[in-house]
């Protein structure tokens, strides 16, 4: 197995070119025994900050066509119920999840430049008298689909995530959501509730 890239931490991906960040090339005796070690080191492969298609190579490697060796340039156009998954959807709960994170980090960046952490006035916890603080975020997925999600302030470290229903009310997504950074891994968020641990 060999793995062949030119890219370095700051480098730039540009579209003008092929946009090939890596090259895993594996080799075995047989055909069969090559594909299945490219697929075990494929599930191993990691890459982070931007998409890629390995899970497409993944299904690419199982179809048994493939396998077989028996396709032609109209391989994937043939395949492509099988190869070519629709991207899911969102879930409400996803989609809260990732609104609150957001608004997390952004806090997060103003709390390490405040001189002082006992200064009310430099803290970004959105405390309002007599008032529920809420921030809007529109998530956009596709071309035109939009969610807008109500993130809510609890403290600095916990907030609570809503979605207005058909009637214009407040409905809860998530409830009492605690983010922190991992004190073991760099760029490391964990979100935690009752119910889910991210």
């Amino acid at each position: 197995m060999r793995i062949d890239t030119g890219v370095t931490e700051g480098d730039t991906i540009s579209t003008f070119y092929d946009p090939m960040i890596s090259k895993l090339i594996v080799h075995a005796d047989t055909r069969e025994h090559a594909i299945d070690a490219m697929h075990e080191a494929l599930q191993k492969y990691k890459v982070i900050g931007l998409p890629t298609n390995i899970k497409f190579l993944c299904r690419v490697l199982k179809n048994g066509i493939f396998r077989k060796g028996a396709f032609d340039t109209s391989f994937i156009e043939q395949n492509q119920a099988q190869l070519l998954k629709p991207s899911r959807e969102l879930s409400m709960y996803r989609q809260g999840t990732v609104a609150l994170v957001k608004v997390f980090l952004e806090n997060l960046k103003y709390r390490t430049r405040r001189e002082s952490d006992i200064d009310p006035w430099s803290k970004r916890d959105m405390f309002r008298l007599n008032h529920q603080p809420y921030r809007e975020l529109v998530l956009v997925s596709g071309e035109e689909d939009q969610a807008s999600m109500f993130v809510q302030f609890v403290n600095e470290y916990t907030f609570n995530v809503y979605t207005k229903d058909e009637s214009g009310f407040l409905t809860p997504v998530i409830l009492d959501a605690e983010c922190h950074l991992s004190e073991t891994e760099n760029d490391l968020l964990i979100v935690r509730t009752d119910h889910h641990l991210y």
